[in-house]
């Protein structure tokens, strides 16, 4: 159960959610502090933001509540494009779902706060303790590294090229230099940025703590997220696509860019897919797509059965993995 501290938190760090405009992982905030903004002014300066080129977006989703109450809503374009068969397109609506990338990472902390209010976790304890295996930057091996520099991006660990690997494989294939993905070091920072001392965003960093939070609870991350977090704020998400009903599958919209698989940025061009893009369908229960944009070669999706918590959170790539539906925003208590 969550304490009322730590469910008042959740409350309040929810409203963060309040005016989501996802798409593109985009996320728009109106400000209604000037009394008397008409409506339709407001709806035209929307309608303007929905196009194919410069910086228009293909959809968007926008609440805004005053004491409370909902006072506006404006649901545009297209959660889902395609070109080939118009008629498969789907519009941006209340419904509609969507990934909403690393905002997931502030659920995963207040699991772990979570964790530390039961006294299962210690924010300044060297994360070695509840992993299993020591873990040092080997360029400052006495210094540990606790769960309070990873929540905060400053425990010297990098992301490199890969950050999520296969389901199998265990998390010290970081970090032991014979890991398969140790790559000579490169998850580790250089001399001068000490641990605890130099912030660099790395999404590693919470694949570590998706670790720790499965060997503590002895439940898989996912799992564990639902259970004790998401269902009791009344959030309906997941962070396996796969998982979702077929109705609600249905609902879910695609994240789009203009940056083609080459890298190359083309304001003109079509909208390509990044993630979410379904075209055979929903995917089998309990299968997971890895995360990583830099790499290819690790974007396969895997089986999620025979996992054993605790060996390698990654799979849940940056813990951003959450689906996430717009109507989880429009709750009055919400914003």
């Amino acid at each position: 159960m969550l304490s009322k501290k730590l469910f008042c938190s959740l409350q309040r760090q929810k409203k963060i959610l309040a005016m989501a405009a996802l798409s593109l992982c985009l996320t728009m905030n109106v400000s209604f502090a000037a009394e008397g903004v008409a409506k339709a002014e407001l709806d035209q300066e929307l309608s303007q933001m929905i196009g194919d080129t410069g910086t228009k977006v293909p959809g968007l989703g926008v609440i805004a509540f005053k004491d409370g109450q909902e006072v506006y809503s404006k649901f545009l374009g297209q959660s889902v494009i395609d070109e080939q068969q118009p008629s498969k397109s789907k519009p941006f609506t209340r419904d509609s779902r969507f990934r909403i990338a690393s905002v997931s990472k502030m659920f995963t902390i207040f699991t772990i706060m979570q964790l530390v209010e039961q006294g299962k976790l210690d924010l300044d304890a060297d994360v070695s303790k509840y992993l299993g295996f020591e873990l040092r930057n080997p360029n400052y091996p006495q210094q540990a590294i606790t769960i309070r520099m990873l929540a905060s991006h400053t425990s010297s660990l990098r992301d490199d090229k890969i950050y999520s690997i296969p389901p199998q494989m265990s998390l010290q294939e970081f970090f032991k230099p014979t890991g398969k993905f140790y790559v000579n070091g490169g998850h580790f920072a250089s001399q001068g940025e000490e641990p605890g001392k130099f912030f660099k965003y790395c999404n590693l960093n919470y694949g570590v703590l998706g670790t720790i939070i499965e060997k503590v609870t002895g439940q898989r991350f996912d799992i564990y997220q639902k259970k004790h977090i998401l269902k009791q704020l009344d959030i309906h998400a997941d962070y396996v696509p796969g998982n979702f009903s077929r109705k609600e599958f249905k609902k879910l919209g695609t994240v789009y860019q203009k940056k083609d698989s080459s890298g190359k940025w083309d304001e003109m061009g079509p909208w390509y897919g990044t993630q979410d893009e379904y075209k055979n369908g929903k995917p089998k229960s309990e299968t997971i797509a890895l995360q990583n944009p830099y790499d290819e070669n690790y974007q396969e999706t895997y089986s999620l059965k025979g996992y054993i918590p605790g060996t390698n959170a990654t799979v849940f790539s940056r813990q951003e993995g959450l689906g996430f539906l717009v109507r989880n925003c429009l709750m009055p208590w919400l914003c």
